[in-house]
């Protein structure tokens, strides 16, 4: 099954009418298994994969960010990788960076993007584009919301389960939109709600300092501290305007339902917390050849 671009809600909302069909087939078996075989894109053979080690308050297990192939990858990462893949078949891509650098992820990116630069987020008294020592590694700083990299000066920017942590949405997209050049694409990754019209915000900056919490505390694991990273929004459909609002006349959900790859949905059973296997790409202008993809 190859990746699928979707330019609007409504054509998201056709192919979501086919994948819970496959989901109410797969799902139900795979919650009940500890291991399933699945073909993993990165090893490029079937491996016995992990399906997930469960949520542990609820009766349903994370299936999305479970199916974990021995390489380390799960179902969303090797989502984002193919994508790459196909992204790097349609324009140049020679300069490219990475939200990223410790992760298992990013050797994977690197082996395909040699000049793929990653960074980490190391702290607000690090100025962007320096370097620390990471547990050994050499780690570059960039802030998502104000980097270092030249306006125009890259052609793919790949940022995966980060903006939801970043304290001002808006404003990473447009550091975003400033960094990528006229041809270039943004592909990312985060926690998608497509039930919600709106994001929740969860936790918001204030305007003297300090963090203004409306929910309870929420973190995601962080490949830098073992404190992990805050959640600031659950995204939904706002993000899309919030594109447009960026400069990005063209963006996609891009949703890949294959259970032969161990790509499924989060296999949560609340409508409000169920997530479907999808990316965003963002352009603004489309694709230089003869179709875009759908």
């Amino acid at each position: 099954m190859m990746n699928i671009w979707c330019d609007t809600r409504a054509a998201f909302g056709e192919l979501e009418r086919a994948m819970e069909h496959a989901r109410a087939v797969v799902e139900p078996d795979l919650i009940t298994r500890l291991t399933a075989p699945a073909w993993c894109y990165n090893c490029g053979k079937t491996t016995d994969m992990r399906v997930s080690v469960g949520n542990g308050t609820e009766p349903w297990r994370n299936l999305l960010e479970g199916m974990t192939c021995s390489c380390g990858l799960n179902g969303r990462m090797r989502l984002m990788l193919g994508l790459i893949d196909e992204v790097a078949g349609r324009h140049d891509v020679s300069r490219c960076a990475a939200f990223e650098r410790l992760t298992p992820m990013f050797g994977f990116m690197k082996a395909r993007l040699p000049g793929l630069i990653g960074s980490e987020y190391l702290g607000d008294d690090v100025p962007c584009g320096e370097s620390r020592m990471v547990r050994g590694i050499s780690v570059r700083h960039e802030n998502l919301m104000a980097s270092s990299y030249a306006d125009a000066s890259l052609d793919l920017v790949i940022h995966c389960d980060v903006l939801e942590h970043v304290p001002d949405a808006q404003s990473a997209l447009n550091e975003c939109a400033r960094i990528l050049s006229p041809g270039g694409t943004m592909l990312f990754s985060l926690p998608f709600y497509h039930k919600r019209d709106r994001h929740l915000v969860r936790a918001r900056p204030q305007p003297g300092g300090g963090i203004e919490h409306l929910l309870p505390e929420v973190f995601h694991g962080n490949p830098v501290t073992h404190g992990g990273a805050l959640v600031f929004i659950h995204p939904g459909w706002e993000l899309f305007d919030q594109l447009r609002a960026a400069g990005f006349a063209h963006s996609w959900v891009v949703a890949r339902y294959d259970p032969v790859h161990g790509i499924v949905s989060n296999g949560c059973p609340h409508p409000d917390g169920h997530m479907w296997p999808v990316a965003i790409a963002a352009r603004y202008r489309p694709f230089a050849s003869n179709r875009n993809p759908s």
